[in-house]
């Protein structure tokens, strides 16, 4: 091995936010990089030789493996030593086997870990806001195939989610004819200036016509345009020309 990878492996033990431990085959601490003595909040000197179940507690090492072996890593949670107590700390340890001990990478996972928490937290939140809102919600792709629906929109369209899901959202509200331009338009006119609002009509799986506010707003590139429905007011009969282009059944007096 040349004097420069020496050199750099020296400088990547000193100086790798992973902290590092070497241990002998007895699971003695021999040596502990910076990040390593950060983490566990004592020096060099505090701990070599020192047994890894203490400064690890209820981390359990693998069983014997040959220096031919792949590494084995596995998470946990770690709350510290007796001597030094630490907040929870979610750790990924990675052992390496080596002919004369073994090698501990430790990798501290808690911010990542926090951060998944609150983007779950704030989804769930999200999604109960969604389920349980009075004002019907619906989630369109860039393509306005409809992704989300919630049981407000349901109760509003008549649709149910298993139907409406993955339809264009133009065809199934809006039809066919003046209707149909205007809706195309008022799209347009969310991606460009990034949101929308006005009152208009929409058509209902029965045919018929419903006065809605449309609050929508176009999502980011990947997530594709959003929009909110709500009914102001009582249902209208829809013209035969508007129904065509939706799907919906045609209305027939005698048999309302």
């Amino acid at each position: 091995m040349s004097d420069l990878v020496r050199r750099a492996l020296t400088a990547l033990f000193e100086h790798t936010s992973d902290g590092v431990l070497v241990l002998d085959l007895q699971y003695r601490l021999v040596e502990a990089n910076a990040a390593a003595q950060q983490l566990l909040g004592e020096s060099g000197d505090a701990l070599r030789g020192r047994p890894i179940s203490e400064l690890l507690p209820q981390w359990t090492p693998p069983e014997p493996l040959s220096p031919e072996e792949p590494p084995q890593e596995g998470e946990w949670v770690w709350h510290g030593t007796a001597r030094t107590p630490r907040h929870a700390h979610v750790l990924r340890v990675r052992c390496v086997p080596l002919p004369e001990g073994r090698v501990l990478v430790l990798r501290d996972l808690t911010a990542q870990a926090e951060v998944e928490a609150s983007l779950r937290h704030q989804k769930e939140y999200y999604e109960s806001l969604v389920l349980h809102s009075p004002v019907a919600m619906i989630t369109v792709n860039l393509r306005f195939s409809v992704v989300s629906w919630n049981p407000a929109a349901e109760r509003l369209f008549g649709y149910t989610a298993r139907e409406a899901k993955g339809r264009n959202i133009l065809q199934l509200l809006a039809g066919a004819g003046p209707m149909r331009e205007e809706a195309e338009a008022t799209t347009r006119e969310a991606l460009e200036r990034g949101r929308v609002q006005l009152v208009t009509r929409r058509l209902r799986k029965d045919g018929t016509l419903v006065d809605v506010e449309l609050p929508g707003a176009a999502g980011d590139g990947a997530g594709g345009a959003g929009g909110l429905r709500r009914h102001l007011s009582r249902p209208h009969r829809a013209a035969p020309a508007a129904r065509a282009g939706s799907g919906a059944p045609a209305h027939h007096p005698d048999r309302a």
